[in-house]
């Protein structure tokens, strides 16, 4: 369980980072496939394969996926995971164009979440959470929380743009004894 968890969250940060070729070789070796049994302790690999196929514009793949892992996760009662595939899936529809199911699925998210104060569910989705963020407060939907939240995504930003600033500049020689 511990492997896979770690596995996951690593294939996750390689989304992050662009790496789609060693995703795919970690869902291949984790045999995860979007028709696999969801039991709970692999719903977080599941989710990251759900991320995968949206990295790599199988969105027909990832809605399929998603609405599983939305069943599962509500049967199961995982809020968390319930806002987390409501987000990716706001997200899947905005990348087919589909504005209007993307903002339902972002003010399902809002129910959920709001009450609860979550914010770092919305932050760690970046750039693609920010426009659907600013859609939603330009259309009246929970504008407070989404500015809110907006507000949260932009100081997340500047404090990436501080660091790189801050990054000493690499040594011609890194190693004491080459």
């Amino acid at each position: 369980w511990i492997t896979g968890q770690f596995g996951a969250w690593r294939t996750r940060l390689w989304l992050v980072q662009g790496k789609l070729e060693v995703s795919s070789r970690w869902a291949l070796e984790r045999r995860l496939t979007i028709d696999g049994e969801l039991a709970y302790l692999r719903m977080i690999e599941y989710v990251v394969l759900a991320r995968l196929l949206v990295a790599q514009e199988h969105l027909d793949e990832a809605s399929r996926l998603l609405e599983r892992l939305f069943a599962a996760a509500k049967a199961g009662g995982q809020t968390t995971r319930l806002i987390e595939i409501l987000l990716l899936q706001a997200m899947t529809f905005h990348a087919r164009g589909d504005t209007t199911r993307a903002l339902g699925k972002l003010e399902h998210a809002f129910k959920l979440a709001e009450p609860e104060g979550f914010v770092r569910i919305f932050v760690d989705e970046g750039p693609p959470m920010a426009q659907l963020l600013s859609e939603a407060a330009t259309l009246g939907i929970r504008p407070d929380y989404a500015g809110n939240l907006l507000a949260a995504l932009e100081a997340e930003a500047q404090k990436h743009q501080d660091a790189s600033h801050l990054s000493p500049a690499p040594s011609a020689q890194p190693l004491v004894e080459p």
